[in-house]
């Protein structure tokens, strides 16, 4: 399963490839070198994970992977903020992330919680409000009549199923693997599937996008 999901990161990695003239003069080429970086972060910890070096991958993901993840998305937004209330939303989100990663590794090293990591949790949730402080002012703008071909809509809607669908995953993660390991079980392949479809969707953005 962790394989296929290289899988789908690659698939959406070389769609964009695909449409590059399309996106060549837009911001969205940055979004394509992201999914670059994703699958070569992931190739990379994969490798690592079969050598000796394997105690590596950890750090890569709690202190490059997983923090450039959330910092290019709320750059996102911010980007795609029509309004200085939201881009003053998103900035407030992007510090209180940086704040919770400082907390992470001052004050919650070494212990052990519910939720997998402080940073990553609190990443997410920050990330939902961004992205649920875009719909809001899609929705009441004109684009929304031309959702179909809108890249940053397709985009933003893989990200709410995936970072919805998977908080109460990673939030309880000890809790479930530890006392109810059938439901654990269960939800990991709910939270490979869920990150299967936001790749999806994305492939589907790149392809229905149309330029302004």
């Amino acid at each position: 399963m962790q394989y296929t999901t290289i899988f789908m990161e690659l698939a959406s990695f070389v769609t964009g490839l695909l449409y590059w003239n399309k996106i060549k003069n837009s911001i969205w080429v940055w979004f394509v070198i992201y999914l670059g970086f994703i699958v070569t972060g992931e190739l990379v910890c994969n490798y690592l994970s079969y050598t000796s070096y394997n105690n590596k991958v950890n750090t890569i993901f709690n202190y490059i992977i997983i923090p450039v993840e959330f910092l290019f998305f709320y750059w996102l937004y911010y980007k795609h903020a029509s309004s200085k209330k939201n881009r003053l939303l998103v900035i407030a989100c992007c510090v209180l992330y940086l704040l919770s990663f400082i907390a992470d590794q001052y004050f919650f090293q070494g212990k052990k919680f519910l939720f997998d990591s402080f940073s990553y949790c609190a990443g997410n949730l920050l990330l939902l409000v961004a992205i649920l402080s875009f719909f809001m002012e899609f929705s009441k703008g004109n684009e929304i009549l031309h959702f179909r071909s809108s890249l940053i809509f397709w985009v933003s809607l893989g990200n709410l199923v995936f970072y919805l669908g998977t908080l109460p995953y990673f939030g309880l993660i000890h809790l479930l693997y530890d006392n109810h390991r059938e439901i654990f079980n269960y939800y990991t392949y709910l939270m490979f599937a869920l990150d299967w479809a936001m790749y999806l969707l994305f492939i589907i953005g790149f392809i229905k996008w149309k330029p302004k």
